[in-house]
């Protein structure tokens, strides 16, 4: 963690300390993005960069209290947050799900289950508010604990163990018929 501080902390006057921690966080930023905006959101780079110019123009705002891969993380929560907010404030909110199909064919090929099966996950996602999104997102599929969480999305860790229980709530029945799917 020093080590990571003290690269963070050359990132003014070698740009290759910058180079370093991009190399070290991008993957986990860009999973964690795309996750927020949806895998096929051209925006998802564009936010991973912003996250990455905002840390590196103030690398002295980093306090040492967290990991840096968490401080990078918070940044790019807030900078999907108010990319999605952004977003939100320009169209009108369209209807997330038509008639939901109970089940696709079993005749369907695996690739296209695939497909089918991503698109169900991220409009279920996307009933989730950026929060609740980030959190569920954080904890069950980055794995990162819920102090973790808490760091990087900047509420306190009760208020994110609470929005994961709310996030699992609201996607448990949206995706209810998948668990007939698995079995």
């Amino acid at each position: 963690m020093e080590e990571e501080a003290a690269t963070l902390a050359r990132v003014g006057e070698d740009p290759a300390a910058a180079a370093v921690l991009v190399r070290r966080h991008q993957a986990v930023m860009t999973r964690f993005v795309s996750r927020m905006l949806g895998a096929d959101d051209p925006g998802v780079d564009d936010v991973v960069q912003k996250a990455f110019i905002a840390a590196f123009a103030h690398p002295q705002r980093y306090d040492g209290r967290s990991s840096v891969q968490t401080w990078l993380l918070g940044i790019a929560h807030n900078t999907a947050r108010m990319t999605l907010r952004s977003r939100v404030r320009r169209r009108q909110v369209v209807e997330l799900f038509g008639v939901v199909q109970s089940l696709w064919p079993r005749t369907a090929a695996p690739e296209v289950e695939a497909q089918e099966l991503g698109g169900r996950l991220r409009a279920a996602l996307d009933t989730l508010d950026p929060d609740r999104r980030a959190v569920f997102l954080l904890t069950e599929a980055e794995g990162f604990t819920a102090a973790e969480v808490a760091e990087i999305v900047g509420a306190p860790a009760g208020t994110v163990r609470r929005w994961r229980v709310e996030a699992r709530d609201r996607l448990r029945p949206l995706l209810a018929d998948l668990r007939e799917v698995a079995s």
